[in-house]
């Protein structure tokens, strides 16, 4: 089986470059295809991330017209030669064997699979919230949260395309990712629930080790969560509404008296007591002000403020463009395009 990463970039060519550094290192036990894929960066950004590539000897393609990341994802898998794609966002570092241990899966069974992802452990030990954050990734979670959880047979939810493997078979059945979803969030799921509407295994790859070197805050998370309830769960509910009976998220969708039995309806009331408004800039407050105070860790905070968010920007109307890239650092950018 052959293999092609597929790495989509944004305006950071020094992220993209320790990217690709990663990438190189696996290069080095097997044979593999490596596309980039420029979603239209600035000129000096594009500049030097040709200049990068061309070191590397790695092939470039580029977006005349920013378009997101789905449609970038998209553009790699179609220039892609590789019998299984490998789609890994260029601030997440792949460790040694990972390409290796993605394409052994595959030798066992065919299906889709998500890398074992970790955050620096600099950035654990500073911030409370990253170390919730990292508890969410497979590799990270405790016996009690594993309960019920099938590792080779994961439910679509858990489908996070930053580290993960589809065969080109697979994707083109499907028709790649949703290229309607433009905004930030959405996409990685309707991928995991178009594969799980065919039959598709979802498994998870423990031994892909990656660190994943985002900008993770409290401030900037609110506004991914708050543009991907807005819009990508909208269209989800949409093009796909059953998805979400499948997760939690089922209970901070609208109250709807005529198909909601009165157990639900009630317990949709209950959460929207609990997740009210002030109490949630409450919980912003406390858990912004304790962030680095490791005795001041309290899952079920984190737990309650990202399902707040959620469910305050469903209620909430939805404004055009976006307020989050996928090149972002510390701050919102315009979209381009």
């Amino acid at each position: 089986m052959t293999a092609t990463v597929i790495v989509p970039t944004y305006n950071r060519p020094d992220v993209l470059a320790r990217c690709l550094r990663g990438v190189l290192t696996n290069l080095e036990q097997v044979e593999a295809e490596v596309i980039v894929v420029d979603d239209c960066s600035e000129a000096a950004n594009l500049k030097e991330n040709e200049r990068i590539c061309d070191a590397l000897s790695m092939r470039l393609v580029r977006h005349e017209k920013n378009a997101g990341l789905a449609a970038t994802r998209n553009s790699g898998a179609k220039a892609a030669s590789g019998d299984l794609l490998l789609f890994l966002d260029d601030d997440i570092i792949p460790e040694s064997g990972y390409v290796q241990a993605h394409l052994a899966l595959q030798a066992e069974e065919p299906c889709a699979a998500v890398g074992n992802l970790s955050y620096p452990p600099d950035m654990v030990e500073s911030s409370n919230f990253v170390r919730y954050m990292q508890s969410r990734y497979l590799g990270h979670r405790s016996a009690r949260d594993l309960r019920g959880i099938d590792l080779d047979n994961l439910p679509p939810r858990n489908f996070g395309a930053g580290a993960s493997a589809i065969l080109a078979e697979h994707w083109t059945s499907i028709g790649g990712f949703d290229e309607r979803i433009q905004t930030y969030g959405g996409e990685d799921e309707a991928m995991g629930y178009a594969l799980h509407t065919r039959s598709v295994k979802l498994k998870f790859c423990e031994g892909a080790h990656a660190i994943h070197y985002d900008h993770l805050s409290l401030e900037r998370h609110k506004r991914k969560i708050t543009e991907t309830a807005r819009f990508g769960y909208r269209h989800l509910r949409e093009v796909s509404p059953d998805y979400f009976e499948g997760t939690q998220f089922k209970w901070l969708l609208p109250p709807n008296r005529k198909t909601d039995s009165p157990i639900r309806l009630l317990k949709k009331l209950a959460i929207r007591s609990l997740l009210n408004p002030l109490d949630i800039k409450m919980l912003e407050s406390w858990c912004s002000r304790t962030d680095s105070h490791q005795w001041a860790y309290f899952a079920p905070a984190y737990r309650a403020l990202l399902a707040g968010w959620s469910l305050h920007a469903l209620s909430s109307s939805a404004s055009p463009g976006r307020s989050v890239t996928y090149g972002e650092r510390s701050g919102p950018k315009p979209h381009k395009g």
